[in-house]
């Protein structure tokens, strides 16, 4: 079953030292950073839209933390 992991687990492997943040920047740029929207492909279009949530989802929940959690 489904348990919800708090922001602080999100911290722990992307914010705090800089290997969890250059993977971070690495899933950020092949899959956030990029035009989702495929001309002509509706299906390609949500296939990179899935792989952009994810991302985003992970930065929503590090944006969660206070600011001087985001510093540690």
């Amino acid at each position: 079953m489904y348990q919800p992991v708090d922001a602080q687990a999100y911290q722990a492997v992307f914010g705090r030292d800089t290997t969890g943040q250059k993977v971070l920047e690495d899933l950020t740029a092949l899959f956030y950073d990029i035009a989702s929207y495929t001309k002509e492909d509706p299906y390609h279009t949500a296939f990179l839209e899935g792989q952009r949530s994810v991302v985003r989802f992970v930065l929503q929940k590090l944006a969660q933390l206070p600011d001087e959690a985001q510093q540690e």
